[in-house]
C-alpha cells in the first residue's frame, strides 16, 4: 500500500506509531481510489540526514512526528487534504509535487502553508 522509506535512510530511525496510524489510514484511502501504492517521500529523519534533504532544524521529521507524500495531480492532493482534515491533522503543508503533514504539539496548530 505505500512505497518508499518511512525509517531514516541514514541510520534507519523510526517515526512513533501515531504518525503511522495517520499515514497508514491515508494509504489506504489512496490505494482504495488510485488502485495504486501511495508514495512516500520523507519521514522519520535523523539530523544528519535533515541537514543533507535541506529541513528545518526544528522540524518534526527529526521526532519521528512528519511524512512528506508524493501527490504530482489535483485529484490526489484532494484526496490526501481532505483526509487529513476529516481526522483533524492540524500541521500541513502543500507543496507542487507533495503534501507534508505532521502531528507535532509543540509547534503552531490549525496551520496551512504552502510553496
Amino acid at each position: 500500500m505505500m512505497e518508499g522509506k518511512i525509517n531514516c535512510p541514514c541510520c534507519g530511525l523510526e517515526p512513533k506509531h501515531n504518525a503511522l496510524w495517520v499515514l497508514e489510514s491515508i494509504a489506504r484511502e489512496y490505494k482504495a481510489k488510485f488502485n495504486k501504492a501511495l508514495k512516500i517521500n520523507s519521514g522519520m529523519r535523523c539530523e544528519k540526514h535533515n541537514t543533507a534533504v535541506g529541513g528545518t532544524k526544528n522540524s518534526a521529521h527529526l521526532e519521528g512526528l512528519a511524512f512528506d507524500l508524493h501527490c504530482p495531480t489535483s485529484q490526489e492532493k484532494y484526496l490526501i487534504l481532505k483526509h487529513l482534515f476529516q481526522i483533524g491533522i492540524q500541521r500541513i503543508g502543500v507543496y507542487k509535487n507533495f503534501i507534508h503533514f505532521d502531528i507535532a504539539t509543540d509547534k503552531p496548530q490549525d496551520v496551512v502553508w504552502y510553496s
